[in-house]
């Protein structure tokens, strides 16, 4: 984030966070009103990953000031704050009588994968910069999302 601003890092950092963390707040608060737009949990998750694409490639791309950073930052932590709980939400739903094991595993696993992947988005970071491992990474959440909506739609109907 490009900043023209007197004010100190400690205070640009704070504010980042919680600019980040009030758009998590808003993004929880708000799934109900989001999630009956979309009328489904996967159209929710779809929107809160474009909302990702945007906010994230805005924030790394363009040259913002304080503000407009902060805007990226509020609508990046929207767009999480709606995909925890639709996929939370899809992943209860999918189960039948085991939803606490599966909720259970599913938090286990996402806390295993982020400590195996982890190292390697580091070094990758390093090497190819960071747009080019974000924008993979979110790029196969995208297209993963939208394979499992096709291969589910068939049963659902």
């Amino acid at each position: 984030m490009k900043t023209n601003t007197s004010w100190p890092k400690c205070w640009r950092s704070r504010v980042s966070v919680s600019a980040f963390g009030f758009g998590l707040t808003i993004g929880n608060l708000g799934i109900g009103p989001v999630s009956r737009l979309c009328r489904k949990d996967d159209v929710t998750l779809v929107v809160a990953l474009a909302l990702l694409v945007l906010a994230i490639s805005t924030f790394m791309l363009a040259p913002l000031p304080l503000a407009g950073g902060l805007v990226c930052l509020v609508i990046w932590g929207f767009a999480l704050g709606l995909a925890a709980p639709a996929s939370t939400s899809m992943l209860a739903t999918r189960s039948d009588a085991d939803k606490g094991q599966v909720l259970a595993v599913s938090e286990s696993l996402n806390n295993l994968a982020i400590l195996a992947v982890l190292p390697i988005a580091a070094t990758q970071l390093e090497v190819a910069g960071t747009m080019i491992v974000l924008g993979v990474s979110l790029a196969a959440s995208l297209a993963l999302t939208i394979v499992d909506r096709r291969l589910l739609r068939p049963q659902e109907s």
